[in-house]
C-alpha cells in the first residue's frame, strides 16, 4: 500500500487493488459513512445517485379497469 495523503486527523492509502483505505490518527481503519465523506472531500471517489425507473402509463391505465 502507498501513502496517498497524510494529515494530523488520518492517512490514505491506495491498495494494488486499486481500492482506498482510511486510518484515523490512533491506527485503526475507518469505515463506513465516515470514510466515504473523507474520500469524496479529497476528491479521490465519486458517488453516482441511482437513478429512478419511471413505470409505463400503460400500466397504470391496466392496473385502473
Amino acid at each position: 500500500m502507498e501513502i496517498v495523503k497524510k494529515t494530523d486527523a488520518f492517512s490514505i492509502y491506495k491498495k494494488r487493488s486499486g481500492r482506498h483505505g482510511v486510518k484515523n490518527a490512533e491506527g485503526k481503519w475507518i469505515n463506513g459513512e465516515e470514510k466515504e465523506k473523507i474520500l469524496l472531500g479529497e476528491k479521490l471517489i465519486k458517488v453516482d445517485t441511482p437513478k429512478k425507473k419511471e413505470e409505463a402509463p400503460a400500466e397504470e391505465g391496466a392496473a385502473e379497469s
